[in-house]
């Protein structure tokens, strides 16, 4: 499987890394805390701070992990909010550690774009499985070519062939 760090990528990955992981405001104070084995620069492009990262990247935010083979990382050069994180592997996994309201969640795919999209009452925090993607929550299962998860609503949609398990009472 090939890496792609492209701008069409990084345009998907992670609007919000905070939002997804602890289902928090873009504006979360947890700091992002990252690893890369083989190194990674930072540029300024289409007016953001773009931060790659290449080999066994791991990124942690609160609950969240998020692990590949690269990243991408987009802030906003004047208030360093984070923008979007693009990670890509093969596959790239990600996590977010149980709490006493919800199951530890798990996925995986090509690539796992975090970004914020907008909903009908306003920004909404959105999870994108691309390539061969799975995802559990507790003893429910989804695999399809693409995953979408609104972790605020636990909405799920997908595009096919899918296949899965639902599990009694975890809906």
């Amino acid at each position: 499987m090939t890496n792609r760090t492209g701008p069409t990528v990084l345009l998907m990955l992670l609007c919000l890394l905070p939002l997804v992981a602890t289902g928090q405001t873009p504006a979360s104070d947890e700091d992002i805390t990252y690893s890369a084995d083989g190194g990674g620069n930072i540029v300024i492009r289409d007016g953001l701070r773009v931060t790659t990262l290449q080999g066994n990247v791991e990124i942690r935010q609160g609950l969240m992990q998020l692990y590949g083979d690269t990243a991408s990382l987009e802030q906003d050069p004047d208030t360093g909010d984070i923008v979007r994180v693009i990670v890509e592997g093969s596959p790239a996994r990600f996590a977010r550690d149980a709490t006493e309201d919800s199951a530890r969640i798990t996925g995986r795919s090509e690539s796992i774009t975090y970004y914020t999209e907008e909903g009908e009452s306003g920004p909404v925090t959105a999870i994108r499985f691309s390539g061969n993607a799975a995802f559990n929550s507790g003893r429910t299962a989804l695999q399809c070519t693409e995953i979408r998860y609104l972790p605020d609503t636990g909405e799920t949609t997908s595009t096919g062939p899918c296949s899965g398990t639902v599990a009694p009472g975890e809906l």
